[in-house]
């Protein structure tokens, strides 16, 4: 049993970080989750090789109550991010006021040589994870709006993407959404 144990832990473990829709060690969550679930799987047949032993039933079904469990539990704490709201889709208010793509561009470069970094974000925006990523780990204040980002914010946003790049690289950005 100690053997079909060690599998169904690892692949219990496996299968949990997949969940969270990173499968680290550079393999994409699909390809950890199936491998996960292959450990617990072999496992749980192991384990059952071994079946007269009481114990044996209640690991694998505790174990497998524990996938289900959290599987379930991440499922629906992130269908609310993914989900768009009737507020989500109202336009919504400048920044500031400006009025005008130019004005934003404007706005832009006075922050940028006051040294600040923002970015606006709409309030579908808000509610993904790379704002926490940008206002966290590259120091970007977040200038929450409700409603949709406008053409104005939208400039403004552009020369603040293109500083941000220049300053963390091409690619920044691209590296925050695979964080998510």
């Amino acid at each position: 049993m100690n053997k079909g144990l060690i599998q169904l832990g690892i692949g219990l473990l496996f299968s949990l970080t997949a969940l969270t829709g990173d499968g680290g060690f550079f393999i994409p969550w699909e390809l950890h989750l199936i491998g996960g679930l292959g450990l617990m799987l072999y496992g749980s047949y192991r384990i059952r090789l071994d079946f007269e032993k009481p114990r044996a039933l209640k690991t694998i079904v505790a174990v497998w109550g524990i996938f289900l469990v959290a599987g379930l539990f991440t499922i629906l704490s992130t269908s609310d991010n993914k989900k768009i709201r009737e507020s989500d889709l109202r336009e919504g208010s400048n920044f500031e006021n400006i009025e005008t793509c130019e004005e934003g561009k404007i706005k832009a470069k006075e922050d940028l040589e006051n040294g600040k970094y923002r970015r606006i974000v709409g309030s579908f925006g808000m509610r993904q994870p790379y704002v926490k990523v940008l206002k966290e780990e590259y120091d970007v204040e977040i200038i929450e709006i409700d409603g949709m980002i406008g053409i104005p914010n939208s400039c403004y946003n552009d020369v603040m993407h293109e500083a941000l790049q220049e300053k963390h690289g091409q690619l920044y950005l691209n590296e925050i959404m695979e964080k998510n």
